[in-house]
């Protein structure tokens, strides 16, 4: 088997539908299989799935177990030397896993981790498909020099990156919305980190990865729609918070440690602290409380 597909699924029923149809529309000429691991959605999408797609290996999980926790139980079912991890709400463009594929089995190309391709707001608008690891000089240049120094924040510092480009090139992360992994990559660094529930999962993933002395790259050539958030738009807005919040925690804790960890929840809290007391919008103060409550 060349790419098992894993595609996560919670109360998108219609768009996992649209994706599953693209995913058979899409792809030619290689030999794939896919996974659905439903995490207890209440819309009928496991029914939809079944009906519709009796060929598809489903896994119904009988509570939400998050994002990372759901690929790993089909990544260890899968036997094929690719994974490619999906997003219900994504449709595919073109032969997107053909391409990436033919890429990072080039013999050339051994080196390569995980790739994955340029990413479109339903406008056909490019929106965040890689990234550069968060630091501590990130949450710095947050304070105002971003907008300062836009340009160089953007090509070096920013952790969510739009590409506007059409060469191949080396980044920190891929978009876990959308990327291929190579197994043999997995098999060294282990899979997801199951402390993360959502958010931050593939940025830590993709960290081990660059570690080892793989390479991560974006290759333009595959294009893809994510339709963005649809598996979360019914979580409570302080719940989704949280899960940002100590995602992002949790990424300088194991990547860094438990003093940069410490650090940047410090100056979180001043950054939060100043736009509550500025702005006065509950989301601020929603992170300001939650960065705090990581603190002590």
């Amino acid at each position: 088997m060349d790419v098992s597909i894993i595609v996560i699924s919670y109360n998108t029923k219609d768009y996992t539908k649209k994706c599953l149809e693209s995913i058979y529309q899409k792809t030619k000429d290689i030999d794939f299989d896919i996974y659905v691991v439903d995490n207890k959605s209440s819309d009928g999408s496991q029914e939809m799935i079944k009906s519709n797609f009796p060929q598809i290996k489903l896994i119904e999980n009988n509570h939400n177990v998050g994002f990372g926790s759901a690929n790993n139980q089909a990544i260890k079912l899968s036997i094929a030397r690719y994974v490619f991890l999906l997003n219900p709400d994504t449709f595919l463009l073109n032969n997107a896993i053909k391409i990436l594929y033919d890429f990072i089995d080039n013999k050339g190309n051994k080196g390569v981790g995980c790739c994955g391709g340029d990413i479109f707001d339903q406008d056909m608008l490019p929106i965040i498909s890689h990234g550069h690891f968060p630091t501590l000089r990130h949450i710095i240049f947050e304070f105002g020099l971003n907008k300062i120094f836009k340009s160089y924040f953007i090509n070096n510092i920013s952790d969510g990156v739009a590409n506007y480009g059409y060469k191949i090139k080396n980044v920190q992360y891929i978009s876990g919305s959308a990327m291929l992994i190579r197994r043999e990559a997995l098999d060294k660094v282990g899979l997801f980190d199951e402390d993360f529930f959502l958010y931050y999962e593939e940025t830590e993933l993709c960290y081990r990865i660059f570690k080892l002395g793989y390479r991560i790259m974006l290759v333009p050539q595959a294009k893809i729609i994510h339709y963005m958030s649809k598996s979360v738009e019914k979580i409570n807005n302080e719940k989704k918070i949280r899960f940002q919040t100590t995602g992002k925690y949790l990424f300088f804790k194991k990547s860094y440690g438990t003093l940069q960890a410490k650090i940047a929840v410090l100056l979180l809290i001043i950054k939060y602290s100043l736009l509550t007391i500025l702005l006065r919008k509950k989301d601020y103060f929603i992170r300001l409380k939650i960065n705090i409550q990581l603190f002590f």
